[in-house]
């Protein structure tokens, strides 16, 4: 049995099911696995189901630490910026890592399906989860749309679809997020975009998000909203604020994730000559944050009283010219 650990997010579930799909034609048994939602290690279930498989695929997780002492063939396929990863009986697959733009994979997705040279709406999903609208005017931009003219769907449902298979993680469902591969696999879009419980599941979303955006100061060059809930909504918020409402940038912090803090810090793409989100990512790394990221988003989820260091690191990145 090959077993799938992936992100909870759309580009995870997504890659999950773009994997899974090879395995199933050709004939190999699998089952698909996520960490704990917002944290980045793998508890002791999903050790034990590691431990149970003859070959691992982890997919979209910032988390190479996890290969060390993995004792089993594993493949590695990710997007973010990481050090690539040299140990024996790992295959890794990471553009970036190797040198490659950001923008010419935009996600897992995209890196998956250009390994397979195969593409379909899952690999255009994935992209738009973790890029939104600023994934039409990457290089991979024109292929998206093409995908997207050959779908069933239009351009507002994609949009729809994404916040959709999304809705799991936000509100803390882990089952929800691992189902979501296997819903992807056996239900054509048009069916998903029905899917009751998804539907439920924003309609929650959305109020829970309205709170929130009640305390923004809109004048702010970096605005910064403080709030305290249970769901994983701070992603959403951040892209909310940047790709939505425009502004340059947005430190979101959740100070009470079930007993830990988390901020999220997303700039606008067009700012990231200016901004090194790079190397904040390493500077919070060298003080032991667990934090990762991209070009123009970074997360860290830390003790709460270390989230003021955090905070003020990043607005020394922000502000420095």
């Amino acid at each position: 049995m090959i077993l799938i650990v992936h992100h909870w997010d759309v580009d995870g579930i997504c890659s999950a099911a773009l994997i899974a799909r090879e395995l199933i034609q050709e004939g190999i048994e699998w089952k698909n696995c996520s960490p704990t939602i917002g944290k980045f290690i793998l508890n002791e279930r999903i050790k034990k189901k590691i431990q149970k498989a003859e070959r691992v695929i982890f997919v979209d997780l910032n988390m190479p630490h996890v290969i060390k002492g993995l004792l089993k063939p594993a493949l590695f396929i990710d997007h973010h910026i990481q050090n690539p990863i040299r140990e024996k009986d790992i295959t890794y697959i990471n553009p970036i890592a190797e040198g490659r733009s950001p923008d010419e994979f935009p996600s897992a997705t995209w890196v998956i399906s250009d390994w397979l040279s195969k593409w379909n709406l899952w690999s255009v999903l994935g992209a738009i989860g973790d890029k939104g609208g600023a994934v039409f005017h990457t290089p991979a931009g024109q292929k998206i749309r093409e995908i997207i003219s050959r779908s069933d769907l239009t351009e507002s449902e994609i949009f729809q679809l994404v916040s959709m298979i999304n809705s799991s993680q936000i509100l803390m469902d882990q089952k929800g997020v691992e189902d979501a591969v296997s819903a992807l696999l056996h239900f054509t879009p048009i069916e998903l975009l029905g899917n009751d419980k998804w539907i439920r599941n924003l309609e929650v979303i959305e109020k829970e998000i309205e709170k929130v955006f009640m305390s923004i100061n809109p004048e702010d060059e970096l605005v910064e909203i403080e709030f305290r809930s249970q769901y994983n909504i701070i992603s959403r918020i951040a892209r909310l604020a940047v790709w939505k409402l425009g502004f340059n940038g947005i430190i979101a912090v959740n100070k009470d994730f079930w007993g830990e803090a988390q901020l999220y810090f997303r700039i606008n793409p067009d700012l990231v000559k200016r901004v090194d989100v790079h190397g904040l990512i390493r500077k919070l790394v060298d003080k032991n944050f667990n934090a990762g990221g991209k070009e123009d988003v970074m997360g860290v989820v830390c003790p709460p009283e270390r989230i003021d260091e955090v905070r003020s690191m990043v607005k020394d990145a922000f502000y420095e010219k």
